[in-house]
């Protein structure tokens, strides 16, 4: 009886054991295929979580545009967008060009805040209560929204009536409207009057002689 249950009590041992052997295999094999996965995934250039392996992603096919607008400058802070200040407190005509995209939804509330992911850019700044006859504008949109055709008509839709978009034009792909930028041509103009001696009169109706 006591050889009977001892055999019994190696068998149970042999078992275990074999158990024990047999689990560790099959984790170590499902790791190494784990494993083997990621860096499939890496070398296929598809990193990311296999949650969203089963799930087609869609890719929106884009282009670089350039935009031509001009500006009425005295009711704004400039032409850069200025952070940290309120839009309604310090308009800046950037501050329109993004929120009429915005509400356009030709870009995503987290697109408006950071412009330079959707490659955003001005060919140069204008100060306060400055305007421009004409500036450019660079950024990479999508193909579907047919900028060339409608762009300037929808935008300006939003836009107020002293910001015009003049149109858009397809650019190469590496098209940077400060970069590329081959002149800037700036004009300064200040009342006649201004030229005036102290003791003239100084307002609208005066004029320069012909020869001083």
């Amino acid at each position: 009886a006591s050889i009977q249950s001892g055999f019994i009590l190696m068998l149970a041992r042999f078992a275990v054991r074999f158990c024990s052997t047999m689990t560790k295999t099959i984790e170590n094999t499902v790791s190494s295929s784990k494993a083997d996965a990621a860096l499939h995934r890496v070398q296929d250039g598809r990193v990311g979580d296999d949650k969203g392996e089963n799930q087609q992603k869609v890719r929106v096919k884009t282009n670089r545009y350039a935009m031509l607008l001009g500006y009425q400058g005295k009711n704004y802070f400039g032409m850069q967008i200025q952070r940290g200040t309120g839009a309604d407190e310090c308009p800046t005509i950037e501050s329109h060009i993004l929120d009429a995209m915005l509400d356009l939804g030709w870009i995503t509330p987290e697109l408006h805040q950071t412009p330079f992911d959707f490659f955003f850019q001005r060919a140069s700044r204008t100060d306060k209560a400055v305007s421009a006859v004409r500036q450019m504008i660079s950024c990479q949109m999508p193909i579907a929204l047919d900028l060339p055709t409608h762009g300037a008509e929808f935008i300006n839709s939003k836009l107020p009536d002293d910001i015009r978009v003049f149109g858009f034009r397809r650019v190469t792909k590496n098209f940077h409207a400060q970069k590329n930028c081959d002149g800037r041509t700036y004009s300064y103009t200040l009342p006649t009057y201004a030229f005036a001696k102290p003791t003239e009169l100084t307002n609208s109706s005066f004029r320069i002689p012909s020869r001083l």
